[in-house]
């Protein structure tokens, strides 16, 4: 498993930032028979973890609070900082790759003018999952009678779904 860490400064990535990426294409041009000239291709791109905020401000219920006592945020807080977690625990989007394929043909004109058509076919595999840009305080568990807190993904939007793109190109 590979951790990222800005060795610079000592401190977490920053927001939004992806610790890896990648690109992987290949394709592949038939050079003789019936299907001379045929293009296909295909490709994957890689996006690592990214970083979406922090569990600094998670807290827990404080085992030394007095319901006897008047609640008071100095004296007898409900909830305390989590000791577990603090703002350098990163909360992390997850990995994810985008798949595409492409398909081209090309035709041999008089005059030597070529004509080229060209399908690329973006997110391939149809991945519609949602991706977070930030994070939120819930409560601990969903319960929401306890003071506790919890730090989780928030904002967010979903892939963008199956497209296709067809260029018809003349070279002349």
């Amino acid at each position: 498993m590979f951790e990222f860490q800005n060795t610079w400064s000592g401190r977490a990535p920053a927001l939004g930032d992806n610790q890896a990426r990648g690109n992987l294409y290949a394709d592949y041009t038939f050079q003789s028979g019936r299907i001379k000239r045929l293009r296909i291709g295909a490709g994957v791109r890689y996006y690592g973890k990214a970083s979406i905020g922090s569990r600094g401000n998670d807290s827990i219920v404080n085992p030394n609070f007095n319901p006897a006592l008047p609640v008071n945020a100095a004296t007898n807080p409900q909830a305390i900082n989590d000791p577990a977690v603090d703002g350098a625990t990163i909360v992390y989007r997850p990995s994810y790759s985008i798949v595409t394929g492409t398909i081209s043909y090309s035709w041999r004109l008089k005059d030597r003018r070529e004509l080229l058509a060209n399908l690329i076919v973006s997110n391939l595999l149809n991945d519609r999952g949602s991706l977070y840009f930030s994070t939120i305080l819930r409560p601990t568990g969903g319960d929401y009678t306890s003071p506790a807190r919890e730090s989780v993904p928030d904002r967010f939007r979903f892939k963008k779904s199956l497209r296709y793109n067809l260029s018809i190109t003349l070279k002349l």
